[in-house]
């Protein structure tokens, strides 16, 4: 717009200059110079229809700079978009690197290295199953989970499905009847992440309790007893720039 305008005002100027003189001379002699007024005017004219065509050829450009104004941010949505699908996709890498450092971990009861993925502030629940009971599942913090392996008190972690007993275990035998029942390491046949898929009978509820997770799920399959198969569910919240576990659940076959 501002070269629209500069270019009219310089013709405007030019205009004006050519006709000034044509004036002041027919003042000064006094004479009737009809020859020159008609040759002035049709300068004019002719000034007049290249000032047209100037600015028709300004309304194109600015039509191709519209243009092109708005393929360059087509192409820098494009861009962001591209971007945010890399970004989806490393934060999942991640996510199922940190699940597999729980998995190892569990595998070798290494509670200082679980003690390491867990939540610095809001710490991690441990469910005997996959329906989440905030009032009785237990929560422990970091420090604590690092000591379990020598924790020889017993802690209410629940009760049993079918019977409703308490469950009044040590953190190490916990461990061994209520979390790595299977080998989730190295006999997973699918591994999920955030698709929870229910194999039995209990309501699962692990979204409506972690609405802020993400979910991998480690499942194994039945052996020779049907009823043997496994469904590790860790919840993982993003806190300080990484993913930490926040709920360990462990999907069984229940009565």
């Amino acid at each position: 717009m501002l070269r629209k305008k500069m270019i009219i005002s310089i013709l405007t100027i030019v205009t004006v200059l050519f006709v000034l003189p044509a004036c002041t001379t027919a003042e000064e002699n006094g004479t009737d110079n009809d020859g020159d007024v008609a040759t002035w005017e049709t300068q004019i004219e002719n000034l007049n229809e290249e000032i047209e065509q100037l600015r028709s050829q300004v309304s194109e450009k600015d039509e191709e700079i519209a243009v092109l104004n708005e393929q360059l941010q087509a192409n820098a949505n494009s861009d962001e978009e591209e971007t945010r699908g890399e970004e989806t996709v490393l934060d999942e890498e991640h996510l199922r690197e940190r699940a597999d450092d729980v998995v190892i971990a569990l595998e070798y009861k290494n509670f200082e290295s679980l003690a390491n993925v867990v939540h610095p502030e809001k710490g991690v629940r441990f469910s005997p199953y996959a329906h989440i009971d905030t009032e009785q599942h237990l929560t422990f913090e970091a420090e604590e989970v690092m000591e379990f392996g020598n924790d020889e008190e017993k802690y209410t972690w629940g009760v049993q499905d079918g019977s409703g007993h308490e469950i009044n275990l040590t953190p190490s035998e916990y461990y061994e009847q209520y979390i790595y029942i299977r080998d989730f390491s190295r006999e997973a046949s699918v591994i999920n992440i955030n698709e929870i898929e229910a194999h039995g009978n209990l309501l699962i509820n692990v979204e409506e309790v972690y609405p802020d997770a993400d979910f991998v799920s480690y499942y194994v399959t039945p052996g020779e007893d049907e009823l043997d198969w496994a469904n590790l569910i860790l919840a993982f919240e993003e806190f300080d720039g990484d993913w930490y576990l926040v709920g360990l659940a462990v999907d069984r076959w229940t009565i």
